[in-house]
């Protein structure tokens, strides 16, 4: 019972909500609609504030910032170009996004062909030929690709950041054993000698107490 009443479960809830938003992001780096890379910024920036901005402080954030922004151009620009070079029209356009949506339920063959699949069954919807669709929905597929894979790998490179500067913020081993076994190694050898009149952790103790350790 001692344990739960110590615990801080408002911060338990929030890194928790953190490690939410960053799979949710980048699950979204994929799923259309899903804003994935600002949410695992939002994730970077929670944990950033919990952290009291120390393990991830202003010139992280700010890199972080950066790679989100890039991520957002990069797909946007692809598809509009690759929309724009083969002609696409809005049925193509939607049926690539509903492709890439049902893709997800049939594993690695859906994700990479079925908004393919999709986009040149909406240009067929839109009255072109099969040649015309092919070249429409290829064009649209490798647009909405590009976009989706710079946006997984810089999904992953924030993701490494954030757990990256969680980790080596916390204390190692030596850092938080040895000197509370320092601390009582102290305290013992003023007890056994008796001479101590006043016990602080700070004071250096005589060489011949730690020999006799040794």
């Amino acid at each position: 019972m001692e344990f739960f009443s110590t615990v801080d479960w408002g911060a338990f809830g929030l890194w928790w909500v953190v490690f939410g938003l960053a799979v949710v992001g980048l699950a979204g780096t994929i799923i259309p609609a899903v804003p994935g890379l600002p949410l695992v910024f939002a994730a970077c920036l929670l944990a950033a504030w919990l952290g009291h901005f120390e393990a991830i402080g202003f010139v992280k954030l700010t890199i972080l910032g950066i790679l989100t922004l890039i991520g957002m151009a990069v797909d946007w620009f692809a598809q509009v170009l690759g929309a724009k070079k083969t002609g696409a029209s809005p049925y193509g356009i939607a049926g690539a996004l509903v492709g890439t949506v049902v893709g997800l339920f049939f594993g690695l063959f859906g994700i990479l062909f079925l908004p393919l699949i999709g986009a040149v069954i909406g240009e067929l919807l839109a009255k072109k030929s099969l040649l015309a669709a092919g070249g429409v929905g290829l064009g649209t597929w490798l647009g909405m690709l590009v976009g989706a894979v710079v946006k997984v790998v810089l999904g992953l490179m924030m993701i490494g950041i954030l757990v990256s500067s969680l980790m080596t913020d916390f204390p190692t081993e030596s850092e938080t054993i040895v000197p509370q076994q320092e601390t009582r190694l102290r305290c013992l050898f003023k007890t056994i000698n008796g001479t101590v009149e006043e016990l602080s952790g700070d004071e250096s103790l005589p060489m011949n107490y730690t020999e006799r350790i040794v």
